[in-house]
């Protein structure tokens, strides 16, 4: 096995991690993310979400006010590995019922690895499924 297998194979168990603790066990889960991460959102205008987000500091308030608010947990986690060992392509889908609403929305998400952390989050979804589910999220982009 070489030195990019042991690290693909790494970075492969924390990505899976990392989608799996998603609003199940945040406890630690913001540890993963590297200080410099970027986090990119392309059809979040649409929904009052912000389209780039650079730092763990704002990622993680983000993410805590997404947790918090729209309760999402993820399945049918596949992931695509690339040729760079640590960068991948990840497949899933998310399901919630806040305030009695289904949400159930198919994700395709760019994934960066570096120094062991996620370094970069680049997400897509249907802004359509977002937008019936709860609407203008722009309150909730406040809240991070």
């Amino acid at each position: 096995m070489t030195d990019a297998d042991v690290e693909r194979e790494a970075n492969i168990a924390l990505a899976t991690k990392i989608m799996n603790d998603f609003c199940r066990n945040m406890d630690g889960w913001y540890d993963h993310l590297h200080d410099d991460i970027v986090m990119e959102f392309p059809f979040g205008a649409s929904v009052g979400m912000p389209t780039r987000l650079e730092g763990k500091a704002a990622a993680s308030a983000l993410f805590a006010a997404v947790a918090t608010a729209v309760q999402v947990r993820f399945r049918d986690i596949v992931i695509h590995p690339m040729l760079d060992p640590g960068r991948f392509t990840v497949e899933y889908r998310g399901y919630s019922e806040p305030n009695g609403k289904v949400y159930d929305q198919t994700y395709i998400s760019i994934v960066e690895f570096r120094d062991g952390k996620m370094s970069l989050f680049k997400e897509y979804w249907n802004a359509i499924v977002v937008d019936r589910a709860f609407g203008d999220l722009s309150a909730l982009a406040q809240l991070s």
